[in-house]
């Protein structure tokens, strides 16, 4: 349960907004790692420049879906948020459900998500024997 707790408290700022601040960043490098092997599963990167609302610059490589990924390769910007109190913290910002709900089909996702599954599923097991 305290990795489920952990996921939503980290997943929870990408979709209620609280205490953010929007810019655009500049996208100033594409990383695509090719991965092999049974579900064969690429990476995507792109490392995004930006300036705070305190004028500092900030580098930082953000891994994002296909979808993300696909929809600004030939753009050099891409609107972002990041938390007030940590400006490193950057997201980005979905224009659509569509993009909203890429984030939820992705493997580790769907990994999380069967997390609680199989914690309930072995407590009725359990309480069953017992």
């Amino acid at each position: 349960m305290a990795i489920l707790v952990f996921v939503i408290k980290n997943m929870l700022p990408q979709i209620i907004p609280i205490g953010q601040t929007y810019t655009n960043a500049q996208i100033i490098d594409w990383e695509i790692t090719k991965r092999y092997g049974r579900y064969q599963i690429d990476r995507y990167d792109l490392v995004i420049a930006y300036l705070d609302d305190q004028g500092n610059d900030h580098l930082v490589k953000k891994r994002v879906d296909y979808q993300i990924y696909d929809k600004y390769k030939n753009d050099y910007g891409i609107p972002i948020h990041y938390a007030n109190n940590n400006p490193a913290n950057v997201f980005i910002h979905f224009q659509s459900f569509k993009e909203l709900f890429s984030i939820l089909t992705l493997f580790e996702s769907i990994f999380i998500l069967f997390i609680p599954y199989s914690y309930v599923h072995l407590y009725k097991r359990f309480r069953s024997t017992s």
